[in-house]
């Protein structure tokens, strides 16, 4: 719940004017919450886990992608509907499976691989109806968004199976990873800032939206942590058929929310697809 929770946060936080040149930015302070959030459970006087420094070197392939995986992420939806946008997610199962399979030759059941076709069938009737212009109006969803989340899912898949493969390489937990990697994500975004994003002065941020940016730290510091759990239990693809739990309650909410109509072809593409993943 928490999940869709973010998910809608972001996407109010995004629809503002005020912040709709700021991914890189969210996605920075995002990674210090997270970081600063772990830090302080590290301590002695909470010592939920014990602190392991790992080198920049080995941290920069998988910092790298979390940052694209999110700033894709965060830009996507700024573009997107809130339907559309998680449910192009749903292809992160079938991405991941696959890259798990042709680096690492780790595969799945046959059954299991066949249920992603109906899967990626539902995703692509689902993004074409999205995009549709309806009745001479204006799509929901822009050429460019569909872009961004497309690659988005491409990045977060890479992310996904690298969280595991560098917690077995460095020999380390899912949240002594996430501690370490979580800074060095946010100092490396730091840099981009000056050159990507447009920041609002700060009297022009009505009280509300500081209030959701509070918000969508707190979401994204439980997110990050039980996702690297996850992973790190139950392996890359497992993770993202659990995630998908959660999709079914966006899309629904993002259509009653939003107030707009809804086609049958949407419908029947979110159908199918959750079918996929459920089976």
């Amino acid at each position: 719940m928490l999940t869709n929770a973010q998910v809608f946060i972001n996407k109010r936080i995004f629809s503002d004017p005020n912040f709709a040149h700021a991914q890189v930015t969210f996605a920075s302070y995002h990674f210090f919450v997270t970081h600063i959030t772990l830090h302080i459970m590290s301590t002695p006087s909470l010592n939920v886990f014990e602190r392991r420094q790992l080198g920049l070197l080995d941290l920069f392939p998988l910092a790298s992608s979390m940052c694209l995986s999110v700033v894709l992420q965060n830009t996507s939806l700024q573009h997107c509907s809130v339907p559309f946008y998680q449910t192009v997610r749903v292809l992160l199962t079938p991405i991941t499976a696959a890259l798990n399979f042709f680096l690492y030759r780790q595969g799945i059941p046959w059954q299991a691989a066949a249920m992603l076709v109906p899967t990626c069938a539902g995703v692509g009737l689902m993004a074409y109806y999205d995009t549709k212009k309806a009745g001479g109006g204006q799509s929901q969803t822009t050429t460019v968004g569909a872009t961004f989340a497309l690659a988005g899912v491409v990045a977060s898949a890479i992310y996904t199976v690298w969280v595991g493969r560098y917690q077995k390489k460095l020999d380390t937990s899912s949240i002594q990873l996430l501690h370490q990697q979580s800074l060095f994500g946010a100092v490396l975004l730091l840099f981009c800032i000056p050159f990507i994003d447009k920041l609002p002065h700060h009297s022009d941020v009505p009280f509300d939206r500081w209030i959701a940016i509070v918000l969508s730290g707190t979401c994204a510091v439980i997110i990050n942590v039980s996702s690297f759990n996850i992973i790190g239990h139950a392996g890359a693809v497992s993770a993202t058929v659990v995630g998908h739990g959660k999709t079914v309650c966006i899309v629904v909410l993002g259509w009653f929310i939003g107030g707009k109509a809804v086609n049958h072809g949407s419908i029947a593409g979110i159908a199918v697809a959750i079918a996929g993943i459920l089976a």
